[in-house]
């Protein structure tokens, strides 16, 4: 199973580590990914919202590693190009899987080679969820997404899923929003990020009972729902 480090998930940034290696989104302070910069092989981005790709970090990041492979929907491919000229940007095409070849030998660490699909979601921008494998283990991550129906990943080891907010929660936020007279914030909320019931109901028609679930992005009383 890869290892996972959740550096940030949240409207406030996020970021989250796989194996040591794969970085999926980009959407904190250089700061806070300086330690793990010197292993990554890859970056993967989800959509071009700045909680998930922050550029200004992804350009320090490419130039501190020349060549560094990024991985992103179609709709950024180019401004990641022009901000990041450092980077190998590689936009990812739903239903064509990408093969990052590992290497070894006596004069280098191993480094398995990496196995990634993406797989189209609902939010108010283009938005992509990922499927991995990394050497033997495998892995799913889907955040910003309404939903997930229709979305078939292979079987995973890890699933690291959206649980943005619970329905009762949210209709009481949405009633006590239009008593103040919109609820226009709560209604995005409800058309581009997947509820705990939803996260849930999906796992269990997905993921095989043995896989860890990580839920993301949860909604805590003190944070406004994004």
């Amino acid at each position: 199973m890869p290892d996972a480090e959740i550096i940030a998930t949240g409207s406030k940034g996020n970021a989250v580590l796989l194996s040591g290696g794969v970085l999926i989104d980009c959407g904190v302070p250089l700061k806070t990914l300086e330690p793990y910069i010197p292993a990554l092989r890859c970056v993967l981005i989800t959509h071009r919202h700045g909680d998930h790709l922050k550029l200004p970090t992804l350009r320090a990041v490419t130039e501190r590693r020349p060549g560094l492979t990024v991985i992103c929907p179609e709709d950024c491919a180019g401004l990641i190009r022009e901000s990041c000229p450092m980077a190998q940007v590689l936009p990812a095409i739903p239903g064509h899987a990408l093969c990052l070849l590992g290497q070894s030998g006596p004069a280098v660490p191993y480094e398995p080679d990496i196995f990634i699909r993406a797989f189209p979601v609902p939010h108010d921008v283009p938005c992509l969820a990922y499927w991995l494998r990394v050497g033997s283990g495998t892995a799913f991550y889907a955040t910003d997404c309404k939903d997930l129906y229709g979305v078939e990943p292979p079987s995973a080891d890890l699933y690291l899923i959206e649980a943005n907010y619970a329905e009762d929660d949210l209709q009481a936020r949405t009633s006590a929003a239009l008593d103040c007279g919109s609820a226009s914030h709560e209604r995005r909320v409800r058309d581009t990020h997947m509820s705990r019931e939803d996260a849930m109901q999906w796992l269990m028609e997905h993921a095989p009972a043995d896989a860890q679930v990580i839920l993301l992005h949860q909604h805590h009383e003190e944070e406004r729902l994004e």
